[in-house]
């Protein structure tokens, strides 16, 4: 589901072998309780590739992918 969410992003996400460690660091930020401005820059910064550079608006999309997916969770 998650794979899926950022496909819809952008295709280029998927693309990146990384995505779901990325997706995996950036749970960590946000159950961490990182201030959303601080997940909005760490979401650009993780997720950009040579042939993707996220907006603010597709960080914002990024992490509600990464929120609803079930991906991040605590036990």
């Amino acid at each position: 589901m998650l794979v899926a969410s950022l496909n819809e992003i952008d295709p280029a996400l998927v693309g990146d072998d990384g995505v779901v460690n990325h997706s995996r660091d950036q749970c960590s930020s946000i159950l961490g309780g990182v201030p959303p401005e601080g997940l909005i820059s760490s979401t650009k910064s993780r997720f950009e590739t040579a042939t993707f550079a996220p907006t603010d608006e597709q960080a914002t999309e990024i992490l509600d992918a990464i929120r609803s997916s079930g991906f991040c969770f605590t036990p």
